[in-house]
C-alpha cells in the first residue's frame, strides 16, 4: 500500500509541493555564484498603436495600467510557465509575477497588472502557475493569490484580475490553486487546478461539476480539440475529457514494480502532459516517471532516470524535451529522439521548472528568476 496522502484529504497539498520546490532552489543557491545586477533600463511597451479597434479598446472604459518595464528583474521565485508568441516575443510567470520578452531581453512586467481588485497581488502574492497567450494583445494567466485561485486576463495592454468565483453557479472555496490554462480559441478554453476545473464559454468561466476531478490535485492539461483533452495530477492521476465530461482513467500498471516510487515510497505525481494528436502523447512526473499514450493506452517508458520532472514540450510525435532536477545533482534536460529519451544537458547549479519550444531548433527553459536558458541551434545557454 502506498504511503501517499489520499486524494482530497489535504487542501494544502499544492502549498507543500511549492514549498518543497522552493527549498530545492534555496539549497542549490548555496552552491551557486552571486551575479551582479544588470544595468537598469526601461521601456514602454507596446509601442504606439494605430489600429482603430485597438484604440477603441484603450478608451476610458478599458482597464488602465502603467506599461513601463524594466530589465531589473526579480531575484527569486520559480519560473513555472513560459509561453512564446514568436522568437521575438513571449511571457513567463512564476513565484514573482510576470516577465515579458521583447527586443532581445526579458523585462519585468509587474506594472501591467491593474490596481483594481488585485489586492496587492504583485506586492505580496505573486504565484503564477500557467500562461496561455492567444496573441500579442490577449492572453490568460492562472495561479494563486492568498487563499484564492487567481485568474488574470491580458487585454488592452493590461493584465486584469477576473472574478471567476463570483459567476453564478461557481462554488467559492478557500485553498483553491489554479495550475494550468489552455485556450483553444479566444472564446474556448480550460483551466485545471487543486480543487477546481473551469471551462471558458460565452465569455465567462464556468466551474465544471466533476466530483472525481475536484477531489484530485491536477497540475497540467492538454486539449487536442474542443471535444477532447487530457489532464494529469497527483497520485499518477489521469483524466480524459470526451463526450462532454471528464472521467478518470484506470491506467496504472498491474505490476507494482513497473511504476517508480518517490524516495519516501509514495506513488509519484504527474506534473506535465503534451498530446501531439488524439492518438499520441506523453506525460512526465516525479521519480523519473515518463509515460506514453499509444494504441489507446498509457504505458510507462523505460528511461532509467530519477529526475523529478516539471516541464514537457513536444515539437512532433518524434521529438520532445522534458526538464526537472535532482537534489544535489542540479537541473536536467532530457531529449526524445529516434524513439528514446536521453540526457541532453545537466546544469548543476540549476533546477528546471518549465519549458517552451518554438521549434526543434529554438526554445526556453525556466529556472529561478532571473535565470532562463535559451536553446538555439543545438546549444543551451544562459
Amino acid at each position: 500500500m502506498s504511503n501517499c496522502i489520499p486524494p482530497g484529504s489535504c487542501p494544502c497539498y499544492s502549498h507543500l509541493r511549492r514549498s518543497m520546490a522552493a527549498m530545492i532552489v534555496a539549497m542549490l543557491a548555496l552552491t551557486s555564484c552571486t551575479s551582479t545586477n544588470s544595468p537598469l533600463s526601461t521601456s514602454t511597451w507596446p509601442p504606439t498603436l494605430t489600429n482603430a479597434a485597438t484604440q477603441a479598446a484603450l478608451s476610458s472604459d478599458a482597464p488602465s495600467c502603467d506599461n513601463k518595464e524594466s530589465t531589473n528583474l526579480p531575484k527569486n521565485g520559480l519560473i513555472r510557465s513560459i509561453q512564446m508568441l514568436s522568437a521575438d516575443e513571449g511571457w513567463a510567470g512564476g513565484g514573482n509575477g510576470l516577465i515579458h520578452y521583447h527586443d532581445g531581453k526579458w523585462w519585468s512586467a509587474s506594472n501591467y497588472v491593474t490596481s483594481e481588485g488585485v489586492g496587492g497581488f504583485f506586492r505580496d502574492e505573486r504565484d503564477i502557475n500557467g500562461l496561455a497567450m492567444i496573441s500579442s494583445t490577449e492572453g490568460w494567466a492562472v495561479g494563486r493569490s492568498g487563499n484564492d485561485g487567481l485568474l488574470l486576463h491580458f487585454q488592452a495592454g493590461c493584465w486584469q484580475r477576473v472574478d471567476w468565483q463570483g459567476q453564478p453557479g461557481n462554488d467559492y472555496a478557500a485553498n483553491i490553486t489554479l495550475e494550468a490554462v489552455q485556450m483553444l480559441s479566444p472564446t474556448d478554453g480550460w483551466v485545471v487546478g487543486v480543487g477546481a476545473i473551469l471551462h471558458y464559454e460565452d465569455h465567462k468561466w464556468i466551474q465544471i461539476d466533476a466530483p472525481e476531478v475536484n477531489d484530485t490535485p491536477l497540475y497540467a492539461l492538454s486539449m487536442v480539440s474542443s471535444t477532447e483533452g487530457w489532464a494529469v495530477g497527483g497520485y499518477c492521476s489521469i483524466f480524459h475529457y470526451k463526450d462532454g465530461k471528464w472521467q478518470k482513467v484506470d491506467w496504472l500498471p498491474s505490476s507494482p514494480g513497473s511504476l517508480p516510487r518517490t524516495e519516501s515510497g509514495a506513488i509519484p505525481n504527474l506534473t506535465a502532459i503534451r498530446m501531439t494528436s488524439p492518438t499520441d502523447g506523453w506525460a512526465v512526473g516525479d521519480a523519473g516517471l515518463i509515460i506514453h499514450y499509444k494504441d489507446s493506452k498509457w504505458s510507462v517508458a523505460d528511461t532509467s532516470t530519477s529526475v523529478n520532472f516539471w516541464g514537457l514540450a513536444m515539437t512532433s510525435p518524434d521529438e520532445g524535451w522534458a526538464v526537472g532536477g535532482v537534489v544535489k545533482q542540479g537541473g536536467y534536460i532530457l531529449h526524445y529522439k529516434n524513439g528514446k529519451w536521453g540526457e541532453q544537458a545537466n546544469f548543476k547549479d540549476n533546477y528546471f521548472f518549465s519549458i517552451y519550444m518554438l521549434s526543434p531548433n529554438e526554445g526556453w527553459v525556466g529556472d529561478d528568476y532571473p535565470s532562463m536558458l535559451h536553446y538555439h541551434d543545438g546549444t543551451w545557454s544562459q
